[in-house]
């Protein structure tokens, strides 16, 4: 099995058995998204909703790599316009 693929077996084992050993204690990923959307409704969501959205559109190759967030190109792109305006020191 490749890297990628066993990380994201990995990852779905992991949120499965953490779901399972916290369905008594409030601790569910879920029940903290709700303490979190109760203190802050509107930052809550926008921030939940923002980035189900980044990672769907990044994992459908929705979206130009210059414009995706999680993409290692608009990284290179932002890092390389970093670079080129840093002002050397006189």
């Amino acid at each position: 099995m490749k890297r990628a693929a066993h990380k994201w077996v990995t990852l779905i084992i992991d949120i499965i058995f953490y779901e399972i050993n916290h369905t008594q204690d409030g601790e569910l990923l879920s029940e903290f998204c709700d303490r979190w959307i109760d203190r802050s409704p509107i930052g809550a969501r926008m921030l939940i909703l923002s980035v189900g959205a980044a990672l769907t559109l990044h994992l459908s190759n929705a979206l130009d790599p210059n414009f995706d967030p999680i993409a290692k190109q608009f990284w290179v792109n932002a890092l390389r316009h970093v670079k080129s305006k840093r002002v050397s020191p006189a």
